[in-house]
């Protein structure tokens, strides 16, 4: 009998160690070992070139971000998707006269997703270099992901803007973040009182005032220094007390409004799905304030400082130095 393989005649004591082996194999025993020997080492070798293989070539061909589906339980139902023209329609009916709160899902058009272009995989650069393989996907992924979010940005969140900006709302861009594969993008109204300190409109408002306050001191002591001669008076005699005007309290209450808003947007691209939702309040007079919180416009406004107080500062400043002749006839020639 002669090996299978090796066509060797195969004898016991020879090629096979017992005479059972003649029967049950069709090749001699250097042969069984041989092929052991292969499938150990080179079927190894091609499972890990395999893999290397799924892992470079991932995303090439199709715009597919790989991420861990969770298995939902089969109580939860299933939502149904609509239009996204629809959205946009239902948007525009609720933002003239009444509140906003939209939670729906459609589906992400092929054509809105960006085109990516398939390159030959190579572990070497021109100049022979090795090319890190993790660091040229991450920066693929990153390149993906930043093109994913502009393709989103003009072809449905620039049209909600417009929806809403001709009903004279207007959001902005507040946060955004990837999480499992899914892109998460949240904007905010311009008038919400919550976010404008995220925006930098409050603070410009008080710097504004200050500046503002800064001008009415410097003026009103230049005025009162001008009626006084510096030769005749000392230095400590000039230093009236007049303090700034506080920061209007009434005109900081009437900017914004309390209208809760959140325009959150979630893409999961492994299902082409997106889902819109809008909250928002009508900008109503009652919303200027928190509904715990009373109106604080009832209340008081600070006052500007009398004139009465101005002028007694003034004469007793005068009677110390001896000067009220002085702005007696100063007086008289400004009323003729």
């Amino acid at each position: 009998m002669k090996c299978s393989r090796c066509r060797i005649i195969r004898e016991v004591g020879v090629t096979d160690n017992k005479e059972s082996d003649l029967k049950l194999y069709k090749t001699c025993r250097s042969c069984r070992e041989k092929l052991k020997e292969y499938r150990r080492v080179h079927q190894h070798k091609l499972r890990r070139i395999n893999e290397d293989r799924k892992f470079i070539n991932d995303d090439n061909n199709e715009v597919d971000i790989a991420a861990k589906q969770v298995k939902r339980s089969n109580n939860i139902t299933t939502r149904k998707n609509i239009v996204f023209s629809n959205i946009l329609s239902k948007i525009y009916q609720l933002a003239h006269k009444d509140d906003i709160f939209i939670d729906e899902i459609c589906k992400i058009d092929d054509f809105t997703l960006p085109r990516i272009t398939i390159t030959e995989n190579c572990s070497l650069n021109e100049e022979g270099v090795p090319v890190n393989l993790l660091m040229k996907q991450a920066e693929k992924d990153e390149k993906l992901k930043s093109e994913l979010a502009k393709c989103l940005e003009i072809h449905y969140v620039s049209r909600i803007l417009h929806v809403l900006s001709c009903s004279n709302i207007e959001f902005r861009f507040y946060s955004s973040s990837w999480k499992n594969g899914n892109y998460y993008v949240q904007y905010r109204c311009i008038d919400d009182k919550t976010a404008m300190k995220r925006f930098g409109i409050g603070s410009d408002v008080e710097i504004e005032q200050d500046d503002k306050i800064g001008e009415r001191q410097t003026s009103l002591k230049s005025k009162v220094l001008d009626w006084i001669e510096p030769k005749n008076v000392e230095s400590v005699s000039l230093q009236l007390d007049v303090n700034n005007e506080p920061v209007n309290l009434h005109f900081q209450q009437s900017l914004g409004y309390f209208c809760e808003s959140k325009l959150n947007i979630i893409v999961n691209y492994s299902k082409r799905e997106l889902r819109v939702k809008l909250k928002h309040k009508f900008h109503r007079p009652e919303l200027k304030f928190r509904a715990n919180e009373p109106d604080k416009s009832v209340q008081s406004v600070p006052m500007k400082p009398k004139l009465e107080t101005i002028s007694k500062v003034e004469n007793e400043s005068v009677k110390e130095i001896g000067l009220s002749d002085k702005l007696e006839n100063l007086h008289k020639g400004l009323t003729r």
